[in-house]
């Protein structure tokens, strides 16, 4: 049986789980930019390809927190993951005991994100970006 290399798993998973926070990061940041000014955060050459956008202000708002609060659960979850490989691989000073504790309240801080943003996401209002066949083509009325 072949022993894999610890430390190109080690150095592997800290990258993937640095790309993550990274990615994380941006969702925040994006986010935070649609509660500030209520405005979308893609280009509108982008925007014209999704399928279905918010409808006001308050609907870029309230995405814009959805899009907060996955990005914190994705953190918070590579938090774990790095605390899990430095305490097992990296240096002895961790205790189990202690990575256990950060492990848990990252993974359960991450659910309780999740969960809120998908709260929040049930109370958005979209609008689909297809031209419309009607009579009286824009946003329908709320």
């Amino acid at each position: 049986m072949l022993i894999p290399d610890v430390t190109w798993m080690q150095d592997t998973a800290l990258s993937i789980a640095s790309l993550a926070a990274v990615l994380g990061l941006a969702s925040v940041l994006l986010g935070l930019f649609s509660i500030i000014t209520g405005k979308d955060h893609f280009p509108k050459r982008v925007r014209r390809l999704l399928w279905k956008v918010p409808a006001s202000a308050d609907d870029h708002r309230m995405h814009g927190m959805m899009l907060m609060l996955n990005g914190a659960a994705v953190m918070l979850v590579e938090l774990g993951v790095t605390a899990n490989i430095v305490g097992m691989y990296g240096h002895r000073s961790a205790s189990a005991d202690a990575v256990f504790f950060i492990t848990m309240v990252a993974i359960l801080t991450s659910l309780a994100c999740t969960a809120g943003s998908y709260t929040l996401s049930l109370r958005v209002r979209y609008v689909s970006t297809r031209t419309s066949t009607d009579t009286q083509p824009g946003i329908p009325p709320a």
